[in-house]
């Protein structure tokens, strides 16, 4: 996973490759021995690897390399910043050659600060009555809508239309913040609700990443006033769908899936580091650099043992990689034609929100469309990116 990275295929029945099937049994008690081996590795280096630290290098601002972060312990790792976290775990992938997190950081600061300014300049319209039935009559609702319109139009971040046609991770910037705060290569769904999170947590707001399976949200999570919604920014504008709609899409969750605990829900900080280290894995694994993605995976799966994912895809990687010899450079090929309809169609459905409150906006022309795709059911409960903000 992180985002858009699904299981591989189990092979078909009465089919197997040389070394595998149900008969290896000393095989299987080896992968099960190499996975604890690199779990049990890893647990210990986050329960004991940080006891030599300075009080000075224990603290978050004091964070300076991906190797300094897994070793702070779980309280402390609470009080990181997400986006610091995430870019971190960039650190040494292609396409972070040049990373400069500290300007990152300062670029998301200004972000936010902007973001905060439109934001109060345009507190009027909760009680317009023009505007406020587009906000839900809800200050949160209305908060999120022109943070995502601010980052969209104002700081010109936006979905990398490449990845849709061309689904890889090869290249860090496609899933990483700096790929979106440090260039215009633009974002994906692994990064894009990852930033509107970062910005609103410095503007105070009580903002999540989510995961479905093979797709990540953002959601606004208030335990004080109980107002909970989901916001879904990956295409053009703003969009908020009920939690059964991702129980189907982009791809269905068992019975099983849900008992796990870790879909659907807001998460942790130490779960949202584990969603970025597969991220990594992801990024390494497809760059045929297999010994430090099964690093990565584990790491994910000791910070968050509920995910079925992580382990999952450890155990590939021990296995060689799906799909691929150990060792190969050959990245996955991977169908893209899932990512093509989600970012469509969510792009459709505010285009024909805002054609009906707003029919004076001039409309783009209509993105590329693959033969014949399906016409996936849109919940209510969406709101455009708003009204043109006026000077």
């Amino acid at each position: 996973m992180a985002g858009n990275k699904t299981k591989p295929r189990r092979k078909e029945p009465g089919k197997q490759t040389e070394g595998t099937g149900p008969k290896c049994w000393p095989w299987g008690y080896a992968l099960a021995f190499l996975i604890g081996m690199a779990i049990a590795a890893i647990a210990i280096t986050l329960l004991f690897g940080n006891d030599t630290d300075t009080e000075e290098d224990a603290t978050p601002a004091a964070l300076r390399s991906l190797a300094q972060l897994l070793s702070k312990r779980p309280e402390e790792l609470e009080h990181v910043d997400i986006a610091a976290m995430n870019l971190l775990c960039a650190e040494g992938l292609p396409g972070s050659e040049d990373l400069d997190i500290d300007e990152c950081l300062a670029t998301i600061d200004r972000w936010a600060e902007r973001v905060r300014h439109e934001t109060e300049r345009h507190l009027y319209r909760l009680s317009d009555p023009q505007y406020a039935g587009q906000y839900r009559n809800s200050e949160a609702y209305f908060r999120v809508s022109l943070l995502l319109q601010v980052l969209q139009e104002d700081c010109q971040v936006h979905y990398n239309k490449e990845r849709a046609r061309d689904v890889d991770f090869t290249n860090s910037r496609d899933l990483f913040l700096h790929g979106m705060a440090a260039s215009d290569n633009g974002g994906t769904c692994v990064s894009m609700p990852v930033l509107y999170v970062a910005v609103g947590r410095r503007l105070g707001y009580p903002m999540y990443i989510v995961l479905a399976k093979g797709h990540v949200f953002a959601r606004w999570d208030d335990p004080e006033s109980g107002e909970r919604f989901n916001i879904e920014g990956s295409g053009d504008g703003f969009s908020s769908f009920p939690d059964d709609y991702y129980k189907t899409w982009p791809m269905t969750l068992t019975a099983a899936d849900l008992a796990t605990g870790c879909y659907l829900k807001s998460l942790a900080p130490l779960e949202a580091l584990a969603v970025f280290l597969t991220a990594r894995a992801h990024c390494l694994e497809d760059t045929g650099r297999l010994p430090e993605a099964r690093l990565a995976y584990a790491h994910a799966h000791v910070l968050d043992p509920k995910s079925p994912e992580h382990l999952a895809f450890l155990a590939y990687a021990v296995r060689g990689g799906p799909g691929r010899v150990a060792g190969s450079r050959e990245p996955v090929r991977r169908d893209p034609m899932d990512e093509i309809r989600r970012i469509e169609a969510i792009n459709e459905y505010n285009r024909r929100l805002m054609e009906q409150h707003m029919p004076q906006v001039p409309q783009v022309p209509a993105p590329y469309r693959p033969p014949q795709p399906p016409s996936p059911h849109v919940p209510g409960g969406a709101v455009p990116s708003g009204p043109p903000r006026p000077p």
